[in-house]
């Protein structure tokens, strides 16, 4: 899995945990009404951005994420004014990974656990709605998550059966493969315009690709 695909699975998951992290940061500020006008530097909680990771497709117990990876062009080197970057800290949460950590929060590990249950279920020849349902009834009979599957069963339910839909998933996949497609054919073409001496601006309209991912191409001859 290379870069690009990396950051497209896990991107959903990391703007959900940056919306949360925002609101505490920007709570501490917007509550100090007279903060705009004083000149000491007023000082805001370390922000780390942590991604649990369960997804299906095999990655280390550990990663790490840039958001410079997504990038087009080049990026601004260090210190270079104006840049900006973003590392996201991927922990594999699958059974067989991290087992430390697991084993220091129940209610984490219990969820490893019960997604593993659904997915076990559905590889068994299930229907997705019964391999959830009978995951559900399972961690209540044996104490895993229990208490907040009881409470909450079919509001679990609905949002796995929004989260495993296959169909979806697939829809998506096969939509960004064309889309990688017709930009890797959009930089072949800017290749070949490249050598024959074409100026970058017709190579632009020609192509669709960026004044900056067209000077990259040129550098990487």
């Amino acid at each position: 899995m290379n870069h690009r695909q990396r950051w497209r699975y896990h991107r959903d998951r990391q703007i959900r945990r940056i919306r949360k992290a925002l609101p505490l940061t920007l709570g501490k500020v917007s509550s100090c009404t007279r903060a705009m006008y004083q000149e000491k530097l007023l000082e805001i909680p370390t922000p780390e951005f942590i991604c649990l990771y369960n997804g299906t497709k095999p990655l280390p117990p550990e990663t790490v994420l840039k958001l410079s990876d997504a990038f087009m062009g080049d990026v601004l080197p260090p210190g270079k004014f104006g840049g900006l970057e973003l590392t996201v800290r991927v922990v594999n949460i699958n059974p067989g990974n991290n087992a430390e950590l697991l084993s220091k929060s129940e209610t984490l590990n219990g969820y490893s656990e019960f997604i593993e249950r659904v997915r076990q279920n559905h590889k068994s020849g299930m229907e997705l709605d019964d391999a959830i349902r009978d995951a559900v009834k399972w961690g209540i009979n044996v104490g895993i998550l229990s208490s907040f599957l009881t409470q909450y069963e079919s509001e679990v339910e609905s949002m796995l059966l929004t989260e495993f839909n296959i169909d979806i998933a697939k829809e998506v996949w096969q939509e960004e493969a064309r889309e990688d497609a017709l930009a890797e054919h959009a930089k072949e073409i800017a290749k070949k315009m490249l050598a024959d001496g074409e100026p970058v601006e017709k190579i632009i309209r020609y192509t669709g690709l960026t004044r900056e991912e067209i000077e990259s191409l040129r550098k990487a001859g």
